[in-house]
């Protein structure tokens, strides 16, 4: 699940709505499951996340769901044997209308580890508030015990740089906020996630209206071909890894 803010001087912002894609474009869906599976790294349950507007259609959640189960995964380990895992399975989708009223479904990017469960919005120091806009990206290194509970959080070595004052901000929220980590035989494993946050702060007008828009709050992690966007994050060294080869794989 994503978790995103909009920060702005009044509690509460206007809602930003995206442009629609072209109709004869894809439409590119961040989807997850709680995803468990097997010794053998069979896919036994599946917990859909989010809850899209695009999962509550049958046909597509079904379809996905379909393929999912037949991937093959390498669970975790316990005593240096497999065991049954649970992990979160993170998908990057695209949808394109064909002809005849057919859905082509495509699997862009698949990954696997932990998630955060309680997120908190970040708090705005009143000095920084006075002092006018603000704005930057955060990218943290986030590791976390086998109950969820932060334990280090650092900046990323090699991420853009944001001022120290957003860092220290992002740092701080971060704190209190808690994980769901990987489970091998209904144990938590400690975990290791990448995770851009973007602050942005601005000033209001007379009518409520922010004075200036977000920028792009996407970070592309380094060896990778997918972009993680505001309230995402990437798990370095999941317990439970995909072992099927999913891209180009379409319907």
């Amino acid at each position: 699940m994503k978790h995103a803010w909009l920060l702005a001087l009044a509690l509460l912002g206007p809602i930003v709505a995206r442009g629609k894609p072209a109709t004869d474009a894809p439409l590119r869906l961040d989807l997850s499951w709680r995803l468990s599976m097997d010794a053998q790294g069979h896919v036994t349950a599946l917990t859909a996340e989010g809850q899209t507007q695009h999962l509550k259609i049958p046909e597509i959640r079904q379809s996905i769901e379909q393929r999912i189960r037949t991937w093959q995964f390498a669970p975790g380990t316990l005593n240096g044997k497999p065991a049954p895992t649970q992990t979160t399975l993170k998908l990057d989708v695209s949808l394109l209308r064909k002809g005849s009223g057919q859905l082509q479904i495509t699997f862009d990017t698949a990954r696997t580890g932990g998630e955060i469960a309680r997120s908190t919005p970040p708090f705005i120091p009143p000095t920084l508030l006075q002092n006018g806009f603000h704005s930057g990206l955060v990218v943290l290194r986030i590791s976390y015990d086998a109950d969820g509970n932060p334990t280090k959080i650092e900046l990323e070595p090699g991420a853009p740089r944001a001022s120290k004052i957003l860092a220290h901000v992002a740092i701080e929220t971060v704190k209190r906020w808690s994980f769901r980590p990987e489970k091998v035989s209904g144990h938590g494993v400690p975990g290791t996630e990448l995770m851009p946050m973007c602050i942005f702060v601005t000033p209001v007008d007379g009518l409520g209206r922010m004075t200036d828009e977000p920028k792009n709050c996407d970070w592309t992690p380094p060896n990778t071909t997918f972009a993680l966007s505001q309230g995402d994050s990437l798990a370095i060294n999941p317990i439970a890894r995909l072992l099927t080869e999913i891209t180009d794989h379409g319907k």
